[in-house]
C-alpha cells in the first residue's frame, strides 16, 4: 500500500511540475541549494525556503515528500525536521 501511495503522489508531483504556470525553482537551480553537503556540513536552508515560497507547486511537493518520508533536503518548504513535527499535528 506504501508503494503505491508514494507512486501515487510521486507521478501527481510531475504531472503538477510538468503542467505548471513557471518552472519551479528547483529544476533550474543548484541542486545544492535544496541538499546539505555531508562532507562540509554547510547549508543554508533559508535560501531554498525562499524559493519555495515562490513555486507553483509547493504543496504537491510538500504531499510527496510527506508521503515519501523524505529524509533529506527541502521539500515544499519544508526541512525534514519540520516535515516530521508537521506530521505530528
Amino acid at each position: 500500500m506504501t508503494n503505491v501511495c508514494f507512486m501515487r503522489e510521486y507521478e501527481a508531483l510531475k504531472i503538477a511540475i510538468d503542467e505548471a504556470p513557471s518552472i519551479p525553482p528547483c529544476q533550474t537551480s543548484d541542486p545544492e541549494v535544496w541538499f546539505s553537503d555531508p562532507i562540509t556540513g554547510s547549508w543554508d536552508f533559508r535560501v531554498a525556503k525562499k524559493l519555495c515560497g515562490e513555486c507553483p507547486v509547493r504543496q504537491q511537493c510538500l504531499e510527496y515528500a510527506l508521503i515519501a518520508n523524505e529524509r533529506h533536503g527541502i521539500w515544499g518548504g519544508l526541512t525534514y525536521k519540520d516535515r516530521l513535527a508537521l506530521k505530528r499535528k
